[in-house]
């Protein structure tokens, strides 16, 4: 026992000693460090307070832009739908220290870009680009405006149910109703003739089924024509007695929410002509024959959230999930007007300022979202995947379109397309593929005639041809901070396709006077991440000209990070890559 004791103590002194000596070394080592370098100290304190000033310069700026944009505001900001903070009124271009869009010496922007036609009709209609830096700001605008005019205006004040059972009849109620909210009790109405609607109606058709022969097809289901405040709600159209299905002609102030549109003969909804002010939310617009939402005209102010456009067939570029057209107008009554080929600086009829806001664009024959000359359009956080063209076509004019925070997936196959689209589009020398598709895919974002368009924070992914293609004649976008992964999925012994594509189709495939030719300028492609297979991450084409490249991740091409066969100027800089760069400018 006495010697357990003794064992016992020896441990603990050894321990005591141990402990005892470390800290004499952590003393001593602490004596030995030298004083903070005050010069050090200082530095360290000046390099602080450099960038809290700049960050406090940038913060008082983004205030002061907040609060000269509120003061234009003509609705409570407070209380919008959509909160507008003050980076969202802070210029993108400054904000990112992007490089300005025009950048071409004086003498080779007259020469290259002096007669180009989609800067032609920015500089008809009037628009400032400047304007263009604030999208967020842009599209929360035109979002809450429409929101506040619909909640003030889009109102009614009697209540009226319907009771019968056939088309005629209730538009007989409709007639001589006025300023009402008509409740359709009946469970079915039968499609003798075309719901007529009027100024100061709104309908209700809740657990309503519509009947009707479709060897005896009703020209339209509902159709408003010149209306001023009118509402459809819950309109179950899925009989497929009619070659439209909603249809309206020249009218304001109109909501229409929570509808299915289906099996339509030709498209599912249609508007024609001048109309502003209208939200089109929580609709399904599925199998229909030839296209799904169409807009063609002077169309403007106007919410398009939260629907399901799935499933619609039609191969055209005009039969396209949503459509937005400059396409002349003959027949007001129909939506297949001849196309005219007229210069597009001419086609100042077009829909603009109109928020494409988390819809569900999918599966349908043609692209998901064709732009057509549109302008100032916004299309943010949809989800557009496995349409057998384009995700989303910039087309034809369209300018100062903001696609932000989207998922465009599997988009481009190909799968569906008949012997004549594939004729219509000038593809069927190629043949076809084992699966029976074209080679020929197309990429999830195509932009071609287009320019001053943003193009930030999407998930590009998994299309069959490139990921975000500028097919030709793109100007001044900017494509910025999106993820563009494991593209170039139809690759085959004919055809390659790319994470980032600045194109040049100099060959038309027919003459035609309403588009350019040349080659793309003064675009903006930064601060992407491309990987995956892609044949090259970013691919520039001959005589693409003043084009800048910068701090992009690039990982995972087949051949190259960057592959540029111009041999014109463009700058390619502080990009992480792990494959090589092909540029022809520096030999």
């Amino acid at each position: 026992m006495k010697k357990r004791r003794n064992k016992k103590r020896i441990i603990i002194a050894a321990v005591i000693v141990y402990l005892a000596v470390i800290g004499i070394v952590a003393v001593w080592e602490s004596g030995r460090q030298k004083p903070a370098n005050p010069d050090t100290a200082a530095a360290q304190e000046e390099a602080y307070n450099r960038k809290k000033a700049v960050i406090d310069a940038q913060e008082k700026a983004e205030q002061q832009a907040y609060d000269k944009a509120v003061q234009l505001l003509d609705y409570d900001v407070d209380s919008a739908a959509m909160k507008i903070s003050p980076s969202d009124c802070y210029s993108i271009m400054t904000a990112n220290k992007l490089p300005a869009l025009s950048r071409m010496a004086a003498e080779d922007s007259k020469k290259y870009m002096g007669n180009l036609q989609v800067l032609q009709k920015i500089e008809k209609l009037g628009i400032d680009t400047a304007s263009f830096e604030t999208p967020e700001l842009n599209w929360k605008n035109v979002y809450n405006r429409v929101s506040d005019t619909m909640q003030k205006e889009n109102t009614f004040s009697d209540k009226i149910s319907f009771t019968g059972s056939t088309a005629s009849q209730l538009n007989t109620l409709i007639a001589q109703s006025t300023d009402a909210y008509i409740t359709i009790e009946s469970s079915t109405v039968r499609m003798d003739e075309p719901i007529s609607m009027k100024s100061g109606i709104a309908l209700d058709a809740a657990g309503v089924i519509f009947t009707g022969s479709t060897d005896d097809r009703v020209a339209q289901a509902v159709i408003a024509e010149d209306c001023t405040n009118f509402a459809l709600y819950n309109l179950n159209l899925t009989a497929g007695c009619y070659e439209y299905g909603i249809y309206i002609i020249r009218s304001n102030t109109f909501t229409i929410e929570n509808c299915t549109i289906s099996n339509a003969l030709y498209k599912g909804l249609v508007m024609m002509g001048e109309n502003k002010n209208f939200t089109i939310r929580n609709n399904t617009v599925s199998y229909n024959g030839n296209g799904a939402v169409f807009l063609n005209g002077n169309i403007s102010n106007g919410i398009i959230a939260g629907n399901d456009v799935v499933d619609n067939y039609g191969t055209r570029n005009l039969t396209a999930g949503i459509v937005m057209t400059s396409m002349e107008i003959d027949d007001y009554y129909t939506a297949y007007n001849e196309f005219k080929d007229e210069h597009l600086y001419n086609l100042l009829d077009t829909p603009h300022d109109i928020v494409l806001y988390q819809n569900n664009v999918k599966h349908n024959n043609s692209s998901g979202i064709y732009s057509d000359g549109a302008y100032q359009i916004y299309i943010v956080e949809n989800i557009i995947y496995q349409n057998d063209k384009e995700g989303m076509c910039l087309d034809y004019g369209t300018f100062g379109a903001y696609v932000s925070n989207n998922i465009v997936k599997e988009n481009g196959g190909r799968l569906r397309q008949s012997d004549e689209d594939l004729e219509a589009d000038f593809v069927t020398t190629f043949g076809r593929l084992s699966d029976g598709s074209s080679p020929a895919k197309l990429p999830g974002i195509s932009i071609d005639n287009s320019a001053y368009n943003t193009i930030v924070n999407n998930n590009v992914t998994q299309n069959y041809g490139s990921g975000v293609k500028m097919v030709r004649s793109a100007y001044r976008n900017i494509i910025m901070e999106n993820s563009v992964s494991d593209n170039n999925k139809g690759k085959s012994d004919d055809f390659h396709f790319f994470g980032i594509e600045i194109g040049h189709e100099s060959t038309p495939d027919e003459p035609v006077k309403g588009l350019d030719f040349t080659a793309s300028y003064e675009n903006i492609v930064c601060r992407n991440i491309v990987t995956g297979s892609n044949y090259a991450g970013v691919f520039l084409a001959v005589e693409s000209y003043c084009n800048d490249v910068f701090d992009n991740t690039i990982l995972g091409s087949e051949w190259y990070a960057i592959e540029c066969h111009s041999n014109m100027f463009n700058s390619m800089l502080n990009n992480i890559m792990d494959q090589e760069v092909l540029n022809l400018f520096a030999g």
